[in-house]
């Protein structure tokens, strides 16, 4: 029986959640953008970047190795086996997590000097390590409900999350302004431990004490392929925060904020349908993936609802960037407006690429992931250090889809390779067709002036709309509005 609905029902509940949750960051970016400027921007893009690298390290990938494990044992339903790999984990990260926050704690001058060229930031960073601790603590209460399927309730703790980071941001920012930063920071990832705390705690799971040798094999089984998740989380944080110490250096703290927020909103509204469909694909791919035919059919079927899902906003994005960073930011980020379209750009191919990927991660291929995720950093920084001395600050944005690009062809024939996939001929046409319109809004956008170019990507944009939205409802087989006003529910 076909997947497409329980998918559907899946990502309306998380991408519901992550409709709000990017209106909330949405007013926080505004918020922002209106009190601290572009150079304020590239600071916190600055204070992120060092966490989440940071974060990705002291994890050991152990949270994304966890969800595996917990959804194969859920899937088989032994109650005794996730409990086992839960105390396990949960150890595990308590270990890594605080020795990360101390070492950010020790070393907060040498990475301030490092990050910002002084050693200025060392106090700020120093608190900052109460962000790596947060933030360690509450993935490994997040890895419990996704690896459980609990949809929901990981749906429910975002929105809360995001909804009293929001208020907590705007009302530091409006008093304290720069100074507001670090706190508001602080505040959102000692919010999130308690949301997540809260909701694991609702599953009632303890976790079962194991002795010393079946703890050595559990944290083997959890770290080999947990490594092959750090170094995939490390290739992106790494990149991240070396293209805005390339970029700071190379151009200015302003430059700095108009990539961090084209990087921010290109990724926004597709991280939020990958996102969505993520939450609840992984596990469930994890549990046929030795299956190819069925494996491969729900990669094809996952793949067909993210683009006919992502493609009316990818092309939104495209024909109106510069609105866009006006409304999400200030006039101030206007230029950047071809930025922000190279990069949209980029992540309509990682729509198109992402399902691929887990059939890697499935497998367990843990040594092929490494591969193909260090060469995006490695790939990505190169081509970044070569576009932007070419082209300047745009070179950026056409180096992040020349990566994508490689990227998607590095992992299509991995997956060639281990489940002999293939795109079914709906999604060749797929493919075609949202290539053909993001292609068009594109050089409309270029050669024609501002009154003309908005009304021809705005007919274009209606056409992609109404298509994405007859398409939807053929794949259901049934009603669009029938279905929103159903009760969701997800089909284990």
């Amino acid at each position: 029986m076909s997947s497409h609905k329980s998918i559907f029902k899946t990502s309306l509940i998380t991408g519901g959640s992550q409709v709000m949750v990017m209106m909330m960051n949405m007013v926080r970016a505004k918020a922002l953008a209106v009190f601290l400027g572009p150079s304020g921007t590239g600071v916190i893009g600055l204070y992120s970047s060092t966490t989440d690298l940071i974060n990705t390290v002291a994890g050991l990938g152990l949270t994304s190795s966890a969800v595996k494990q917990i959804a194969t044992a859920n899937s088989e339903a032994d109650k005794s086996s996730i409990q086992k790999t839960l105390f396990v984990f949960r150890w595990l990260t308590r270990l890594t997590t605080i020795t990360a926050a101390m070492g950010m704690f020790i070393f907060a001058g040498y990475i301030s000097l490092h990050t910002f060229g002084s050693a200025d930031n060392k106090r700020g960073i120093q608190w900052m390590s109460l962000v790596v601790f947060f933030t360690g603590i509450s993935n490994g209460q997040f890895a419990l409900l996704q690896g459980l399927r609990r949809i929901r309730d990981l749906a429910i703790a975002r929105v809360l999350g995001a909804l009293a980071g929001s208020i907590i941001c705007i009302t530091l920012i409006f008093f304290f302004r720069k100074e507001g930063i670090v706190p508001f920071l602080i505040a959102g990832a000692a919010t999130t431990v308690l949301l997540s705390w809260f909701f694991a705690q609702k599953e009632k799971i303890t976790s079962l004490k194991v002795d010393f040798t079946e703890f050595k094999k559990r944290s083997f089984e959890l770290l080999s392929m947990g490594i092959a998740f750090l170094v995939s989380g490390l290739s992106i944080s790494i990149s991240a925060y070396y293209s805005r110490i390339l970029i700071s250096t190379s151009f200015s703290l302003h430059d700095l904020g108009l990539y961090t927020a084209s990087w921010t909103l290109s990724a926004m509204y597709v991280n939020f349908i990958l996102s969505a469909m993520g939450a609840d694909f992984y596990p469930r791919l994890s549990g046929i993936i030795n299956d190819h035919e069925k494996a491969n059919k729900i990669v094809n079927e996952q793949t067909e609802i993210g683009i006919v899902m992502a493609v009316a906003g990818i092309v939104g994005v495209v024909s109106f960037s510069a609105l866009i960073l006006r409304a999400f930011y200030s006039v101030q980020f206007s230029d950047a407006w071809k930025l922000l379209q190279w990069m949209t750009a980029g992540m309509a191919i990682k729509v198109i690429s992402w399902p691929l990927g887990f059939i890697v991660v499935s497998k367990g291929k843990a040594k092929l992931f490494v591969l193909l995720e260090m060469s995006w950093g490695f790939i990505y920084i190169a081509l970044l250090y070569f576009f932007t001395r070419w082209m300047g600050l745009e070179g950026a944005g056409i180096a992040f889809l020349a990566t994508y690009l490689i990227n998607w062809l590095f992992v299509w024939f991995a997956a060639r390779k281990l489940t002999a996939f293939g795109w079914n001929s709906t999604n060749k046409k797929q493919i075609s067709w949202m290539v053909l319109a993001i292609l068009s809004v594109f050089i409309i956008s270029r050669i024609l002036s501002t009154p003309w170019q908005y009304a021809f990507n705005g007919i274009i944009l209606g056409f992609v709309c109404w298509y994405a939205y007859r398409k939807l409802e053929t794949i259901l087989g049934a009603n669009l509005f029938t279905l929103l006003i159903k009760k969701i529910g997800i089909n284990k």
